[in-house]
């Protein structure tokens, strides 16, 4: 009995320290603005999520579609500034990147996009990245041939996973 109870243990101390996987960081990893629209004539109220800061410790950040069941649609002026992060990946929700985002953030290798590219990403975004920083992009999506409003094909290294 002692075997199997020191075998129990013994397993939970194995998977605490690996983990179980995480899908993406929690909200608590960041700080952010709500934005509410209301429209008049349609009465219809629409909210979305701005990060604003990334306070979280980990260094591949996974940001989340949604914080409290609103969207996340864009990553705010110098959000990751100088963060020692060394991969992140955007949601599919995400349609702006603002002015130095990810500045600085001299670690950051890759930029993973799991949806079409962003109708706009201002241009010093990834300035000051890693040598080797390359964005990678799903089969499929648009937008990533310099043909969008975001010509950030023009700017990084890219390729589609």
């Amino acid at each position: 009995m002692k075997k199997l109870i020191s075998l129990i243990l013994l397993i939970c101390m194995i998977f605490s320290l690996v983990g179980c996987g995480k899908n993406e960081n929690s909200s608590s990893d960041f700080e952010y603005t709500v934005t509410y629209d209301k429209n008049l004539e349609m009465g219809v109220t629409y909210t979305e999520i701005c990060i604003t800061k990334y306070i979280g410790e980990g260094n591949e950040v996974v940001i989340p579609e949604e914080i409290d069941g609103l969207p996340v649609t864009s990553i705010g002026v110098s959000a990751f500034w100088s963060t020692k992060i060394q991969s992140v990946t955007i949601p599919a929700s995400v349609t702006k990147i603002e002015n130095m985002a990810f500045y600085n953030c001299e670690n950051l290798k890759i930029a993973r996009f799991l949806g079409n590219a962003p109708y706009s990403v201002k241009i010093d975004a990834f300035q000051y990245t890693h040598k080797d920083f390359k964005i990678y992009y799903k089969k499929g999506t648009e937008g990533w041939n310099g043909a969008s409003k975001a010509p950030i094909a023009d700017r990084y290294p890219m390729e589609a996973y």
